[in-house]
């Protein structure tokens, strides 16, 4: 017994088992909705193992930095926050920011029936303690961070900048003359005008998804210390990637609905009744609980792309139903005997739907070979929707059309003046145009392709998660003004490491003097001077100079407008400088390692956070170092060309890392670039390779799967050729338009190859099976213009109508995918209704069927 009367004849057979086991299926789906968990980390879009990621985590834990959110408090008239009221309500703010924790979550029923649901996944639900969100002892604020001063008796302390509010406006207008002078508070803790003063809140490990309740927290504590004509703001790639993840789910709440409904309405209108309406919408519905459900239960995080799942998984399940009703109407006469009637139009549709289907899988699955996570999670969810969605329209479906009868014994009556009339004849005039023109079809379609690979070369690679809300969003608006401001609020390291350059022998001895004399590690790095360098450090005035080196010409570098990029850097020189320049009265980076050691030790010794906040620059045994960028821009483009014109930079004989000579071989610098900023960069780089390899893969299979089902080469290069002029052209047009290329446009990618087979595959193949009734290339054509190009024209209409509610989502890639996703449907559609005819009519000497049994009319 083949597949096709398993599961069509058995749903037939007993419709109302199906439809009720499908409505538990779906009910067991369903439960795992209140428990799905959002993660837009960006560290999260790459692989653990992945060189970036390895090192980011690593550069994390050895210098013990946290990602951060920036807060910013402005006076809007441009007056200057330091005074004394002002700074005492800041005080206060910085205050109730370090006192924010979250209480422990309360263990129910479903909880812990998830967990053990999710037994891979152990403790991901469950906070059973009350946890600091903010490590306290790293904010950098006016009233947290430390000064490199000289106390009464001339030694050298560390001390709190402002341990307490100023009591005299003089002391607060003193305190924005010491920020403005210090190198390392310079534009970071307050604005050169004082007007906005900087915190910026170190995250704890593991807390980044809880920015955005770190923000509503913060929202309240502002409401209740700001005045009128103060405002806030909050920045960062934490706070945003977060708030994105929130939003998402209320966008989908609110546009989702209204695209279900327009579909519905359309469908109605189309019909002409709504339990057939009412049973594609139900499937797609299904499908999408059923996909989304098994993502939840296996674990997985629901990232931006598969927030996306419903979007991408309504059209794909509503066209096979589109496709089934829509013969099931369009018959001329009134239907007697369902049953029969639905088995033969299913019969007829099953391998065309079947080999959609299929296709559609490969080209969702083939992201999996991205290397990107969340986009893995994404292919296969979606692949496997598609396959759902086949599955229940072959059992589902027939089952409800069956006891639904009523509804499609009735043929489709279509008055002249109804506007699906206008629709008929529509795809009518397409069918005589492209039989009338063919060759100038074809020679349009080749000089599109040209105008399109044009474009093509001129797109833009660049994402931001701040540019995932649109510009009047106060995400937005927060990134510009503090990016105004301050220093900046996008995160970038640069580390610096000793690496060989080549290796000597050293003589028997001077291994025998390094190996003889014995070091007390209790001594004062100071003392050290004179021993052997068993252990070669950066304690070194050359190397260190070169490190301060780099952070000047970091700060010179400007994008293409002309715009500064980095607006501030930190290092181990900068505290140098401060302390040469405080206790000596030279700011000069010292040459002598024993002088270096001396500076070191004095920071150290003054502090009584035994030099912590140096330590976040440089490792405690001096073996690597790092420079802290805040960029003014996080956009990919603008990260990838600071890191191309530091290459540049260094590559000059004179810009090159300094060389240590030792006995055991001379030691460099080995620069290596880390950060949330520089993350987001590589996940892109790896996105567009991946998606590349994926996109040529999948279709080459769906070329192969084509041959396959037509048996014939020219069948299968015809049914591609619509395939890729869409896709040809919508690249072309994000290229021609300055449109960046992100995440969401490179993954519509595999919708278009879905979409736009899924048009070829049913034209083409009932083209041949209505041709070997008729044997001429028009009666064939005018058959097929009326049944499968009315479906196909149904379906473009009902999903590119359907998903217009999406071009007024608050979130930019809900709007990309809203107009890309209508833009992809209507060019693969009119391409497939105009070039398919065109091409057929051209191609009909090479052509298997119609080689010797049709007339050719020239």
């Amino acid at each position: 017994m083949s597949i096709k009367k398993i599961l069509i004849g058995y749903s037939l057979k007993h419709p109302k088992p199906i439809i009720g086991l499908s409505f538990l299926i779906t009910l067991l789906f369903l439960v795992a909705m209140p428990n799905i968990r959002t993660d837009t980390d960006p560290v999260k879009m790459l692989t653990p193992d992945n060189p970036a990621v390895v090192l980011y985590n690593q550069m994390k834990a050895e210098f013990r930095l946290s990602d951060m959110i920036v807060v910013g408090i402005q006076d809007l008239s441009g007056a200057s926050l330091f005074t004394v009221d002002r700074l005492r309500r800041i005080h206060k703010i910085t205050q109730d920011i370090q006192a924010i924790s979250i209480p422990p979550s309360p263990t129910t029923f479903w909880t812990s029936l998830f967990k053990f649901i999710q037994w891979s996944k152990p403790d991901i639900l469950l906070n059973k303690t009350f946890k600091k969100l903010i490590i306290n002892a790293d904010i950098l604020s006016p009233s947290t961070v430390d000064d490199i001063i000289l106390n009464q008796k001339g030694e050298l302390n560390i001390a709190p900048l402002m341990r307490k509010p100023p009591q005299t406006e003089t002391e607060a207008q003193n305190l924005l003359k010491k920020i403005n002078k210090n190198a390392i508070f310079n534009g970071k803790l307050a604005s050169v005008d004082g007007s906005l003063i900087g915190i910026f809140l170190p995250l704890v490990k593991g807390k980044k998804n809880l920015s955005y309740s770190i923000g509503l927290k913060i929202q309240k504590i502002m409401d209740q210390n700001l005045r009128p004509g103060e405002q806030y703001y909050l920045a960062g790639l934490p706070i945003a990637e977060t708030t994105f993840g929130i939003e998402m789910f209320f966008q989908m709440g609110i546009y989702a609905p209204i695209a279900g409904v327009l579909i519905f309405f359309l469908l109605f209108l189309f019909f002409g009744d709504w339990r057939l309406a009412s049973g594609s919408m139900i499937l797609a519905a299904m499908t999408v609980i059923w996909a989304m459900g098994g993502l939840i239960y296996s674990g997985n995080p629901v990232h931006i792309m598969s927030s996306m799942i419903p979007i991408f998984l309504m059209p794909i399940a509503l066209l096979d139903s589109i496709h089934i009703i829509s013969h099931l109407k369009d018959r001329n006469k009134p239907i007697k005997r369902p049953l029969i009637a639905i088995w033969q139009v299913m019969s007829g549709l099953f391998n065309p739907m079947l080999f959609t289907s299929l296709t559609t899988l490969v080209g969702f699955i083939s992201l999996s070979t991205t290397g990107i996570q969340p986009i893995k999670v994404f292919g296969i969810t979606i692949g496997l929707g598609v396959m759902l969605a086949w599955l229940l329209s072959m059992t589902f479906l027939p089952a409800y059309l069956l006891l639904i009868d009523p509804s499609i014994k009735k043929p489709l009556t279509i008055d002249k003046k109804d506007s699906y009339y206008s629709i008929n004849r529509l795809i009518n005039f397409f069918r005589i145009f492209a039989i009338r023109f063919p060759k100038q079809l074809v020679i349009a379609s080749i000089l599109l392709m040209i105008f399109s690979l044009f474009g093509i070369r001129m797109i833009t690679i660049n994402d931001n998660p701040v540019r995932w809300f649109k510009s009047d969003h106060k995400l937005r608006k927060s990134d510009r003004v503090m990016n105004n401001k301050l220093a900046g609020t996008y995160m970038a390291n640069l580390i610096f490491e000793l690496q060989p350059v080549s290796k000597k022998k050293s003589s028997p001895q001077q291994s025998q003097n390094a190996i003889t004399k014995p070091i007390d590690f209790e001594t004062n790095v100071f003392e050290t001077e004179n021993l052997p360098l068993l252990t070669p450090d950066l304690k070194d005035g050359g190397l260190i100079r070169y490190i301060d080196k780099i952070q000047s010409f970091l700060l010179t570098v400007q994008d293409e407008k002309g715009n500064k990029i980095v607006g501030a850097t930190t290092s181990i020189a900068d505290f140098l400088k401060k302390v040469g320049q405080t206790a000596f009265q030279n700011p000069e980076i010292p040459m002598s390692r024993k002088t270096i050691a001396q500076y070191l030790f004095l920071y150290e010794s003054g502090d009584h956070d035994k030099g912590r906040d140096l330590w976040k620059f440089i490792t405690m045994d001096y073996q690597k170092a790092q420079i802290w960028l805040q960029l003014k821009n996080g956009d990919n483009q603008i990260m990838n060309h600071l890191i191309s014109e530091l290459d540049h930079y260094i590559k000059k004989p004179e810009n090159r890392s300094p060389i240590l000579k030792l006995p055991t071989g001379d030691l460099k610098l080995a620069i290596k670039w880390s950060g949330l900023t520089h993350i987001n960069n590589v996940w892109q780089n790896e996105m567009v390779k991946g998606m590349g390899y994926a996109l040529i893969g999948s279709f080459l299979a769906v070329f192969f799967m084509m041959n396959i089902l037509f048996r014939s080469t020219i069948w299968a290069i015809i049914s591609m050729i619509p395939l890729a002029l869409s896709m040809l052209f919508i690249y072309g047009f994000i290229g021609w338009t300055g449109k960046y290329y992100d995440m969401p446009i490179a993954v519509l990618s595999c919708l278009a190859l879905g979409l736009s087979i899924d048009f070829a595959i049913h034209f083409n193949q009932t083209f041949r099976e209505f041709f070997k009734q008729t044997k001429s290339f028009h009666k064939t054509l005018e058959r097929v213009f009326k049944e499968p190009c009315s479906a196909i024209s149904r379906n473009i209409l009902v999903i590119s109508i359907g998903f217009t509610p999406l071009f007024f989502a608050e979130l930019v890639p809900y709007i990309t995918v809203g107009v890309f996703f209508s833009a992809i449907i209507l060019i693969s559609g009119i391409a497939s209704l105009l070039l398919l005819p065109a091409l057929i009519y051209l191609l009909q000497p090479w052509l298997p069927e119609m080689r010797e049994k049709s007339k050719f009319i020239r």
